[in-house]
């Protein structure tokens, strides 16, 4: 708690409520009223512990528990933490009526990884919550390297889409991890198994059950691929992806077998939630050369892009937070 107000400046005074300990359904969370920004600030922290973890594997689809979002699913551990989290700050009675008395403050919620995914349902659980009807177009949600937690006709619906940003960086894994995509990895798997079983070695299933493709690092979006990338301003050429001349390892993701969903009628896999923004090192900060002036760019992309599992090199280095930082801190211009 000192190291979260020593970094971020915040008077004690204006610390709302912590909960610095995580617990199985719910991070550790502080919110605190930014009065320099006129903004109640909602920060969900990422993993860090076994009882992250368990919230994090605790991945099933499950209904949102509210009437105006009936129909829709989420990821399990991340909509209960979602849950757990409001009614806490709801308990508190300070963001309805800090919005209502004060026209020129908003609520900026926002998170990493597990944050993040936490964030983004928090921010879908305010706005069609009828108590804050009147000020819902007042939240900003801003999720990092979240994964994807939620039905696509809900995060790029027109209201989440006004509140909420993504943001992913390079090759980060988990904006990619979804239950559809590992549970078409496990029926290829086992499908393959039942093909090769006592003909092969197990590194010999692990090569053909995984597609390799080498990209150079000149070789631009395929035309399908370049189409998921929105139109950006400033302008900008569709990104070299991937930005390396690493071996892209991509898992396939046609599969025969059902969805793990099919008994609750929803067909879609989840995405990640609202406008997305793909952060990419230029050729020439991968070449490591220190003198260019702005070593990152950003697209804006379709949350299509994101519903392949791409295993490479810095899969899990790309997902650090301090790697989402410095790109940050070295874009051309502002993201969103």
């Amino acid at each position: 708690l000192n190291l979260f107000l020593e970094v971020t400046g915040v008077h004690t005074s204006d610390l709302v409520l912590s909960n610095v300990v995580p617990q199985v359904g719910r991070p550790a969370f502080f919110v605190c009223v930014d009065r320099k920004k006129k903004s109640l600030v909602i920060t969900i922290k990422g993993s860090t512990s076994v009882n992250d973890a368990i919230t994090d594997l605790d991945a099933n689809n499950v209904p949102f528990p509210c009437e105006p979002l009936q129909g829709y699913y989420a990821h399990e551990g991340m909509l209960h933490s979602a849950v757990n989290i409001k009614g806490e700050i709801d308990a508190k009675q300070v963001l309805l009526p800090l919005l209502l008395e004060n026209p020129e403050y908003s609520c900026t919620i926002v998170g990493h990884s597990l944050g993040g995914g936490t964030a983004t349902l928090l921010g879908i659980l305010y706005i069609h919550d009828p108590h804050y009807a009147a000020v819902w177009n007042r939240f900003r949600c801003i999720a990092y390297g979240a994964p994807c937690v939620t039905d696509p006709r809900l995060c790029v619906s027109p209201a989440v889409c006004e509140i909420m940003t993504s943001i992913a960086y390079s090759e980060d894994i988990v904006c990619r991890l979804g239950i559809d995509n590992i549970w078409r990895l496990r029926s290829q798997a086992r499908r393959h198994l039942e093909t090769v079983k006592g003909k092969t070695t197990k590194w010999k299933i692990v090569k053909d059950l995984l597609r390799m493709n080498y990209a150079n690092s000149n070789s631009q979006l395929d035309e399908a691929s370049t189409a998921n990338y929105l139109d950006i301003s400033p302008p900008c050429s569709p990104p070299h992806y991937p930005p390396d001349a690493s071996v892209r390892i991509a898992i396939d993701s046609e599969s025969p077998e059902p969805s793990p969903r099919q008994h609750l009628q929803d067909p879609h896999p989840c995405y990640i939630g609202g406008r997305v923004y793909h952060l990419l090192p230029t050729r020439a900060r991968l070449a490591s050369d220190r003198t260019q002036s702005h070593p990152y760019t950003v697209y804006p992309a379709a949350q299509q892009v994101f519903q392949e599992i791409i295993l490479t090199p810095r899969m899990f280095e790309d997902h650090l937070p301090w790697m989402y930082t410095q790109a940050l801190r070295n874009l051309p211009y502002a993201v969103g």
